[in-house]
Formats: structure tokens, sequence, C-alpha cells
């Protein structure tokens, strides 16, 4: 089956064998979403998440599905509105219990935006959070002021910041470690056992210390596409 993953700046598509093996991942940018159309018909079957603009019914091919809450799912949801609930989230959420069954897990998703979703005992979604992303927060800082430059991450940063530069990329990225720690601590300080996954575009770029103990998870979207079509055909 082909699990695709539609991004709000790329998508990501891997093809999995009957065993849950991933056999190969590819990326493609919006303006290549016809060679996505072509990889899915050539397939012929799997699962779809798609959190950008781009039209559903561009990828409601035969064979294929769109992930929604309304579709059975490996977890439980105790979430206001679940209908609300971002395709991303719930695929993130579903590979995360699949891979460590029964553990209180928060997953941290670092892309256009950073999310953090809870799910207790391995079986129940319980939310999570939504900030702005990286580049996000570079842009934003750009765009509504009237002399910030708009820069790009770098490990060229400290804090206290000696330049203008150095100081946006202390608020932005040293920003970022902080509130993923400040979250970690939290929710660890409540639920026992906490296993923290990080996953996303941006999170190879975070300097976070070895000592939160975050397991790096690059492709669990993909891999909870794959578990909920096989839970699906269950």
């Amino acid at each position: 089956m082909l699990a695709v993953d539609i991004g709000n700046t790329r998508i990501k598509t891997a093809l999995f064998d009957a065993q849950g093996q991933c056999l190969s991942i590819q990326a493609f940018s919006h303006r290549e979403r016809q060679l996505v159309i072509d990889q899915m018909q050539a397939v012929g079957s799997g699962m779809v998440s798609n959190v950008s603009a781009l039209n559903d019914q561009d990828f409601l091919l035969p064979g294929f599905r769109l992930l929604t809450a309304k579709l059975p799912l490996p977890i439980e949801i105790d979430y206001h509105g679940p209908e609300t609930l971002g395709s991303d989230r719930l695929a993130l959420a579903c590979g995360a219990v699949c891979r460590y069954p029964g553990e209180n897990i928060l997953v941290i998703s670092a892309g256009t935006c950073i999310t953090y979703d809870l799910i207790e005992n391995g079986r129940i979604y319980r939310g999570g959070a939504i900030s702005p992303g990286l580049r996000m927060r570079f842009q934003s800082l750009h765009h509504f002021t009237g002399r910030l430059p708009e820069l790009e991450p770098s490990d060229d940063y400290s804090f206290p910041g000696k330049s203008t530069q150095q100081s946006i990329r202390a608020g932005v990225q040293g920003g970022i470690i902080a509130e993923i720690q400040g979250r970690v601590e939290e929710t660890s300080a409540r639920f026992t056992g906490l296993k923290t996954l990080l996953t996303g575009g941006d999170a190879p770029g975070l300097r976070l210390s070895p000592q939160m103990k975050i397991f790096a998870e690059p492709d669990l979207l993909l891999f909870g596409l794959f578990q909920i079509n096989t839970h699906h055909a269950i």
C-alpha cells in the first residue's frame, strides 16, 4: 500500500509491503502533485492524509481512503469536535500507539507548525497543542516589523545574541527549544513513564539536550497511515 502525507509545504509518500516494511519514501513539492497521483494510480491502494489547501478530490482515487476521525482507528479520541482534528495528528497518534503499545506518549512534530499530541496508556488520544513552526516565526518577525530581516535557521546563535541576527535566532530557535523542554517537563510530571517522540521536517535541526530523552521518529506519520489502513481492513 501507499501512504500519502500531503503537508502544508510538501508531499511525502511511502510504499509498504503487506508486513509493514517500508520499501521506499519519496518527497514532492505541491507543484509536483501529478507525480504523486501517477504513483497512486500505479500502486492502486493506500491511505491519504491532507492538511494542505490542495483539493481532497484530486487524491480520492480508486483504492485510496482519505483519513478522517470517522474511520475505524486504533485509538479512542477524547477531543472536542474530533472532525476538526487534523489528519496528520491522527496519523501521528496512531503510529505512536502501534509502535509503543500501552505507553503514555507525547508526540512532537516540528514542521510548518509545531504540534504536541498526548496519548494516554497507548489508547486514549487526549489532545495537545499547536504553535507556529520555525520558518513561520522567522517570517512573522520580518512581516510584522519595519526593519527586522527575514532569516534562515543557523547554528550560529547563542543567548545573549550579540547582533540582530543572533538575537533573532536566539529568540526563534532557542525559544522553540525552551518551549519543547517546558512542554516535556510539564507533561512528564503529570504522566508517569512518558515516552516523548520527535518527528517533522525541522526536527533534525533542533539542538535538543540529550538529557531530554526524546526519541527521533522521522517517518512516524507515514507509518501511522499504514497502521490505520491495516486497522481499517480488519
